[in-house]
């Protein structure tokens, strides 16, 4: 079976190939970039799973069989309507922004423009650095303890599968990925994760064994979907 990932990231690419493997079906995976497909769905979705659906549908009319995904971005110290709440818009988060912050949190950025990964980078230090700032009553000056500063934030997936001229899906519980939370830091602790910059900014050991156990559990519940699905 050929299995179209519906994903340019690289990152993406390769974890789709972990799960491929985890599941021990035999599919050729293909990518985008050998099919030559450069076309890309206008992602208009209102949630990760729905902008998951709306690349399995686009995709489809390059492969009878498509695997995609999306997630959006969230710090748990910003309401969720807080235009600031990078949301779904983690390439693009200046385009929420209004005219009257916008040279606060991205003054050299244009409307419209998709960030590139120093870019994406740049931009959440210095809105890690400003709400932390805010959070201290206005303050700028580093933390008196000389701690690394960071704010706590989260990721929420969603999966979506092209087979056999339908769509499935798969959802990551909300509440979990509450759990999940991790801190994100003012600076820049590595750049190991080609086509994840969020992970630049924060530490692979932030997670403790009760948390390390819910990561595992939904890791192997999407395993089980992809393979449910395809079998």
């Amino acid at each position: 079976m050929d299995l179209l990932i519906g994903s340019n990231n690289p990152s993406k690419i390769t974890m789709f190939r972990d799960m491929i493997t985890q599941t021990g079906l035999s599919v050729r995976l293909l990518t985008l970039q050998e099919l030559g497909i450069r076309s890309e769905p206008a992602e208009t979705g209102r949630t990760p799973l729905e902008n998951a659906v709306i690349k399995a549908r686009f995709y489809r009319n390059y492969c009878d069989n498509v695997i995609t995904d999306d997630a959006g971005f969230y710090l748990a110290d910003l309401d969720p309507d807080d235009p600031r709440q990078p949301g779904l818009n983690v390439r693009t988060p200046q385009d929420a922004l209004p005219d009257d912050i916008l040279p606060l949190y991205a003054p050299d950025i244009p409307r419209g423009h998709r960030l590139d990964n120093e870019e994406m980078a740049a931009y959440y230090i210095n809105l890690v650095k400003r709400i932390i700032a805010e959070k201290q009553n206005g303050s700028t000056s580093s933390d008196p303890a000389g701690i690394c500063r960071s704010l706590p934030a989260y990721f929420h997936f969603a999966n979506a599968i092209w087979h056999n001229n339908r769509i499935y899906t798969y959802a990551e519980p909300l509440e979990e990925a509450l759990q999940l939370s991790f801190p994100v830091y003012d600076h820049i602790l590595n750049r190991d994760s080609a086509g994840w910059p969020i992970d630049w900014l924060t530490d692979s050991d932030w997670h403790d064994s009760s948390k390390s156990r819910l990561a595992e559990e939904q890791h192997m519940r999407r395993i089980r979907f992809i393979r449910d699905t395809l079998s």
